[in-house]
C-alpha cells in the first residue's frame, strides 16, 4: 500500500497528484496514449509512477513493446476500485 493509499484509507481527501494519476490511468484504458504524446509529456510523472506500479504498460508481450500505454489488470482493478469510491462519495 502506498502512501498516498494509506491516506485514502483513512479517510483524507485525494491529493492532486493522486487525482492527475486517476486520471492519466482512466485515459490509458478508455482512450490509449502513445509513449510520446503530448499527454504523456504533460503527464511524464504520473506515467512514470503508474508504469512503475504496474498500473500501465507498454508491453505486448513476450520480446514486444508498443508505443501505446494501456491499463493493465491490476491498474484496471485499481480503476474500477477507485471509481466505486468516487460513486459512493457522490451518493452521500
Amino acid at each position: 500500500m502506498t502512501q498516498n493509499s494509506i491516506s485514502e484509507a483513512a479517510g483524507q481527501l485525494p491529493t492532486k497528484a493522486e487525482q492527475n494519476a486517476l486520471l492519466v490511468l482512466a485515459e490509458s484504458h478508455f482512450k490509449g496514449f502513445t509513449t510520446k504524446s503530448n499527454f504523456a509529456r504533460k503527464h511524464a510523472d504520473e506515467v512514470a509512477m503508474l508504469a512503475c506500479s504496474g498500473f500501465i504498460t507498454n508491453h505486448v508481450g513476450g520480446t514486444q513493446w508498443s508505443n501505446l500505454w494501456k491499463v493493465t489488470a491490476e491498474g484496471l482493478s485499481f480503476l474500477a476500485f477507485m471509481m466505486d469510491e468516487i460513486e459512493e462519495d457522490d451518493e452521500e
